[in-house]
């Protein structure tokens, strides 16, 4: 089979003698012929219909009334002729509506094939097929698209698809049959009968036993072909990518993709954006030979125009930029992976002594960064830039940062859309590797040269789809000069001063003429005007884009000099903001919870994220980065739920999802499980740094410790301030949790969320929760005080509070005859206690705790509190015995022995049973509540003390400028019977103050467990770091300097 690939391709329009005539035009590929589709000849088709049929009704009256009219025999009789004229009336009659049919059959085909070109009604026209009908679209001049619903059966071996309706035929009769090639060039014939045919076809009911479902789908599938000019990349995104999402994107994945003509490096080059468009394998139609059935079948695909989305022909108002965000969603998983592998190259590299850049070097590529980024597409056949050399070191004295690409068969797409999204601009000379303008963020620019003789097609195919994509276009038409046929022809000729008679010649003088034999020497003076277009438009883009957070910020402080002076006093003060988003649409929530933490100037120093379960995680990273500097850690979670200021309402929301595994026990909830928290901070003053825990074979705690320790002391000479950690539900935190906890001073504020799936990004390292490669077991935001901190900058101070959840119940019980069980994580032991010396198994134990309790049942969740002493080492701290508190859940009981999660258990450690008490939390609520009121009341005091000292200007006001919470998913509205009991303490204290916080599996607070025994000094030395039932909170202060004394 003939398949060709070819771009020029559309139609050009030459007037000859009135008439209009369509040829396709081939970049690559020899003449395809005349095609007629426009209206002009489809009026012309439609008008000799009419006139034949009024020509041969008059005929045929002409001669039946001939012999009366014309006769002059008087032997006629009169009863003859009364006759003659009444039956020559009645067929007049018979003429004069049969006339008035053709009329209107006439009318309505010109009306439908007028243009070829589809209206949006026409578009719709199969937007609603009743089950067990099939109907086709055949009125645009691209494609064919046929829509069958009900039982859908495949058979490829026959190029058959066949409906089955319910209609009572029993016997085989076929009851429609429609014929259609799925690919979207429809008025190319020769292209067409390359395309393999489906025959679509309506039976009965009682047919359908002798095709039986080899596999049953329950969501729709869409058939199209791969065939054709697939091989050229204008094609493979103009015919096929983007008509698969035009005619998908609505099914939300849930869609398979049935494919003719199929090629598995197709599917190889483009999996990572038909993963977004569905969620199943896709299907080879030829080499599948099994029967598949669906509920719906969409056979073809829908096309709008060249490179674009017409968003009033999509029921959703989609456009061609919500197409290239797909792209962006698709390709940024793979290019973060490429930055992993080159940056575990460089480490090999450093690690092999390689000679690394020179200062001087890197001082260059620094200054290079800031420069705008130009992209050379380079040709490396026909229509090169010859002067290619001489156009790079101009483009660098204008003042950008090059590269050349120069695109291959075999480089990776991702590749490309790495290095095209990260520049200002994209230059290149018409052809079919423009298609990456499509790689371009919108507001960039996009340069074309066009060669002599390719004005329409370099503006048609590109240049018009650029604009709608919201790219700056500049499209450079080279003069004879610039083109190496000036040096081949005489400078008279058509060919230089009339391209548009040369191309009228036919396709293949344009071909080998104009498209494969012509290079460019581009006149550098005259295309400068061309590039300092670009770079300014580039410069006040970027500077758009970087004053988007502060922007009415900045201009008032162009205003004046006290406006100024007001600017840089925001900038020494912290900042603490957050907002939530429970939006449907990820999109929508991260749009409405970043634009309303960024509505109020802020440096952006951390951002940390929550979402609901069902959104994607790497999605949603993408999403909230793709706002912020690549600079400026983020860490993404998923979450059980979410506390914050609703970023529509303003007023203060929990949201719980509904994560049990019993729903009908938990259906107050009524919570969806979409939703965004956004919290952004500036704390001037603190260094932020995030480090991850690496897991390889095993936890990398070691070196996680000495990482914190080592920039922490390289900041500040001391432990860190803060830390913040996140880490993987999969893993054991807790003896991380106790090397943090021995390894820094209790002067460290460590906080965070135990059992969470998180994703991370750190200037260009970006971790995936799914890598293959490589995976973190949990990421640290180590907060340290920077000792070079600029003049006007006061301290920033964590305060931490815990609000406990649990109460103890029963006697305290020594260990006997541990032993972990890995199979399941757990541990099982028996038990005994002062009062009793024997072995006792786990139902005898379990039993009176229950009876206590009053649960007969025994469905109380149950957790061991169990103290440890443990020798501790660290690299910078002498090896000493700690004491340590750990909770872990009671699993079962047994007439052997009693079961817990987790191990770490050894024999004669001492346990006590604990059970969640609302009561108990309720009264703890109102406990931290007044500890923060006494903190509320200490900074007032502080303050009056050291204004007595130094008089009444010498210290600010020292304040709470924001707080975090970490809450146990146990609790919450189901847990205390009403809402917002936890962020209470808070809300009540510090009104209008910037307070998030989340619901999470096991909530980390560093501190001891007097906490759970009233304050008790037996156990202020017992450690507990990972908490149960439990709220964690995080109250930031801030003491501003001292000022000048007069």
């Amino acid at each position: 089979m003939c398949k060709k690939m070819m771009h020029y391709k559309r139609y050009q329009h030459w007037n000859r003698k009135g008439d209009v005539f369509v040829v396709c035009v081939d970049e690559e590929t020899t003449p395809l012929g005349l095609v007629c589709g426009n209206s002009s000849y489809n009026h012309k088709r439609t008008k000799p219909k009419l006139f034949y049929l009024l020509f041969l009704c008059l005929i045929s009256f002409s001669f039946f009334l001939a012999p009366q009219l014309f006769t002059s025999h008087h032997n006629f009789s009169l009863l003859c002729k009364l006759l003659s004229i009444f039956l020559s009336f009645c067929f007049l009659g018979f003429q004069f509506f049969l006339i008035l049919f053709c009329f209107c059959m006439c009318a309505d085909s010109f009306s439908s094939e007028e243009g070829g070109l589809i209206s949006e009604s026409d578009f719709n026209a199969c937007s609603s097929v009743s089950n067990g009908s099939i109907c086709c679209e055949r009125s645009s001049i691209r494609s064919d698209v046929c829509v069958m619903k009900g039982d859908v059966r495949t058979d490829s071996a026959s190029s058959r698809i066949t409906l089955y309706r319910n209609n009572g035929h029993e016997n085989g009769e076929v009851l429609r049959h429609e014929k259609i090639r799925p690919y979207t060039r429809k008025w190319e014939k020769n292209v067409m009968d390359t395309i393999d045919e489906l025959d679509l076809v309506v039976k009965g009911e009682h047919s359908r036993v002798h095709q039986k479902c080899d596999v049953k789908h329950d969501v729709p599938a869409v058939f199209f072909s791969t065939g054709g000019y697939t091989g050229n990349l204008y094609h493979e995104f103009n015919d096929g990518l983007l008509p698969l999402y035009i005619t998908s994107q609505q099914f939300n994945k849930k869609v398979v993709f049935v494919i003719l003509e199929y090629h598995a490096w197709w599917i190889m080059k483009y999996e990572n954006v038909l993963s977004h468009l569905t969620e199943y394998p896709i299907i080879d139609f030829s080499g599948d030979k099994r029967t598949h059935c669906f509920p719906e079948a969409i056979v073809g695909l829908r096309i709008h125009d060249e490179l674009t989305v017409n968003s009033s022909l999509m029921g959703n108002d989609k456009t061609i930029r919500d197409f290239r965000d797909l792209l962006d969603r698709a390709y940024w998983p793979r290019i973060r992976s490429l930055i992993q592998d080159e940056e575990r190259e460089a480490r090999m590299n450093m690690e092999k002594h390689i000679s690394l850049p020179s200062s001087e070097t890197k001082m260059e590529e620094k200054q290079d960064m800031k420069k705008p980024k130009v992209v050379i597409i380079a040709r490396n056949d026909s229509r090169a830039i010859v002067n290619e050399d001489s156009l790079v070191k101009l483009l660098e004295d204008v003042g950008f940062h090059v590269e050349v690409l120069r695109p291959q068969r075999t480089t990776e797409l991702a590749s490309i859309y790495r290095v095209l999204n990260s520049s200002d601009v994209m230059i290149g000379v018409h052809g079919a590797a423009m298609t990456h303008f499509l790689f371009m963020r919108p507001g960039s620019v996009f340069i074309q040269i066009i060669p002599l003789g390719t004005d329409w097609a370099a503006g048609t195919y590109y240049g018009e789809p650029a604009v709608k994509l919201g790219l700056k276009y500049i499209g450079y038409k080279i003069l004879p000069k610039e083109s190496s046929l000036y040096d081949e022809y005489d400078k008279n000729d058509p060919v230089l001063t009339d391209p548009n008679s040369v191309n009228d010649r036919g396709w293949e003088f344009t071909k080998k003429i104009y498209l494969d034999r012509q290079n460019v020497k581009l006149n550098l003076g005259r295309f400068r005007k061309r590039l300092l277009r670009a770079y300014y438009h580039s410069v006040a883009n970027e500077s758009l884009r970087y004053r988007h957070q502060t922007e009415s910020c900045a201009s008032a402080a162009c205003v004046s000099r006290s406006w100024n002076l007001i600017i840089n006093r925001l900038l020494t003060i912290p900042n603490l903001t957050s907002a939530l988003s429970c939006h449907p649409c990820l999109q929508g929530a991260v749009d409405e919870a970043v634009d309303k933490v960024l509505a109020r100037p802020i440096r952006p120093q951390f951002v940390i994220a929550s979402i609901g379960p069902s959104f994607d995680l790497e999605e949603a990273q993408c999403l909230i980065s793709d706002r912020f500097s690549s600079e400026i850690p983020i860490i993404t979670s998923i979450s059980c739920g979410i506390f914050g200021q609703d970023a529509n309402t303003n007023e203060f929301e929990e949201v719980q999802w509904d994560t049990w595994e019993d729903n009908k026990a938990h259906e107050d909830l009524l919570n969806e499980d979409e939703g965004v928290l956004v919290t952004v901070g500036f704390l001037p003053g603190l260094t932020v740094d995030l480090i991850p825990l690496k897991k390889t074979r095993g936890l990398m705690t070691e070196n996680f410790v000495r990482s914190i320790r080592e920039r922490s002391f390289s900041r500040s000479g001391s432990s860190p301030m803060g830390i913040l950690l996140f880490s993987d539900e999969d893993i054991d935190i807790k003896p991380v949790l106790a090397k943090l906890d021995y390894a820094f001073s209790s002067e460290t504020a460590i906080v965070g969320d135990a059992g969470s799936k998180f994703v991370y990004q750190n200037g260009a390292a970006i971790s995936f929760y799914n890598s293959r490669v490589s995976s973190s077991a949990a990421v640290a935001l180590s907060f340290s005080r920077d000792t070079g901190k600029p003049p006007g900058v006061g301290e920033t101070q964590f305060h931490v509070m815990l609000s406990t959840g649990v109460s103890p119940i029963g006697p305290k019980y020594k260990a006997v005859y541990v032993k972990a069980v890995s199979d399941d994580n757990s541990t099982r032991l028996m038990a005994t206690t002062d009062e009793i010396d024997f072995n006792m198994d786990g139902q005898t134990i379990l039993d009176p705790i229950y009876d206590e309790l009053g649960d007969n049942t025994h469905s109380r969740t149950l957790y061991v509190g169990v103290t440890k002493m443990r020798k501790c080492t660290s690299r910078h701290v002498d090896t000493n015995w700690v004491f340590m508190h750990e909770f872990q859940m009671v699993l079962r009981g047994d007439y052997e022995y009693l079961y817990v999660h987790g191990d770490g258990i050894k024999s004669y450690d001492s346990f006590q049973f604990y059970h969640a008490n609302s009561d108990l939390a309720r009264a703890s609520c109102q406990n931290v509540s007044n500890k923060m009121k006494l903190l509320k009341q200490d900074l007032n005091l502080v303050t009056d003390d050291q204004s007595n000292s130094y008089g009444s200007y010498g210290m600010q006001k020292k304040y709470v400028f924001g707080g975090m919470m970490f809450a146990c998913y146990g609790r919450g509205k189901l847990f205390f019977g009403e809402p917002n009991v936890d962020a209470s303490p808070f809300l009540e204290n510090f009104p209008g103050i910037t307070f998030s916080g989340t619901y999470c599996n096991g909530e980390i607070a560093h501190g001891n467990f007097s906490l759970y025994e009233n304050g008790s000094k037996e156990h202020s030395s017992t450690r507990c770091s990972l908490h149960e039932f439990s709220t964690v909170y995080l109250v930031m202060s801030y003491t501003p300097p001292t000022l000048p004394q007069f």
